[in-house]
């Protein structure tokens, strides 16, 4: 029977350096210092960035509540399906001679 288990202790010195924790931290530090440093150049870009879209090509208006109308103001031809979408018309001269042109 074993009466003690001292003789089985001993002490652990402790390792110079870092700890794990404290090399993760560093490590994330690191991380966003870098993307940062990448990031900058392009939000210098956007914060210094003019209007790419004239005023005078917009046409505002007042929101209102109401019903809502599902109308579309394009040129082209609107396709009913699930998801409607608008399709462009190819140019006359693409058209096939054969077939009869559509309005």
């Amino acid at each position: 029977m074993i009466e003690s288990s001292s003789p089985m202790d001993r002490a652990v010195e402790r390792t110079s350096g870092l700890s794990r924790s404290a090399k993760i931290a560093l490590a994330a530090g690191a991380a966003v210092l870098l993307l940062a440093a990448l990031l900058a150049p392009a939000a210098r870009r956007w914060s210094k960035a003019d209007r790419t879209v004239a005023l005078a090509s917009l046409r505002l208006g007042t929101v209102e509540r109401g019903d809502l109308v599902r109308d579309a103001s394009a040129q082209g031809r609107i396709v009913a399906a699930l998801h409607p979408t608008l399709s462009r018309r190819p140019p006359e001269s693409s058209r096939s001679r054969s077939a009869p042109a559509r309005p």
